[in-house]
């Protein structure tokens, strides 16, 4: 299976998914690719210095590089799970294709419709509590991949 994470910037949120997804798979031995990008991503751009740290018990993120979105990672991808019901409209709008692929990762993960907040500029505790709630999500993601 092939999990893209989006985000807007892929510096937050859509990395710290990526590597909290790839540690869970490894930990339970399933074959999962992930990856992440962003909708407005800059290439290049090293991912936010709170989610660093919020991710340092993982391993860390410092070598992660941000990168925009494409239409060719969304047909890599077997599953799309974005972070708000905003990327969501945005990707079905502009790739209306896609559609059965792309969803909200707590709805897919546990059928609530709650959007991730993005923590960009907030204190490392805002990016810690972003990666718990990640880390929960995940894990019942995991559970479903797992049926």
């Amino acid at each position: 299976m092939k999990v893209l994470f989006v985000c807007t910037g892929n510096t937050c949120r859509s990395p710290m998914a990526e590597s909290i997804l790839r540690d869970e798979a490894k930990k339970k031995n399933k074959e999962i690719q992930v990856s992440s990008a962003g909708i407005f991503a800059i290439d290049g751009d090293k991912a936010s210095k709170g989610a660093r740290k919020a991710m340092k018990s993982r391993g860390g993120l410092s070598n992660h590089r941000s990168r925009f979105l494409s239409e060719e990672l969304l047909e890599w991808a077997d599953l799309i799970l974005v972070m708000t019901q905003a990327h969501k409209r945005n990707l079905l709008t502009k790739y209306p294709k896609m559609n059965g692929k792309i969803y909200l990762l707590h709805d897919f993960a546990s059928g609530e419709e709650i959007d991730v907040d993005d923590p960009f500029g907030g204190p490392v505790e805002v990016y810690e509590v972003v990666s718990r709630q990640l880390e929960e999500a995940i894990e019942k993601l995991m559970d479903r991949i797992d049926k």
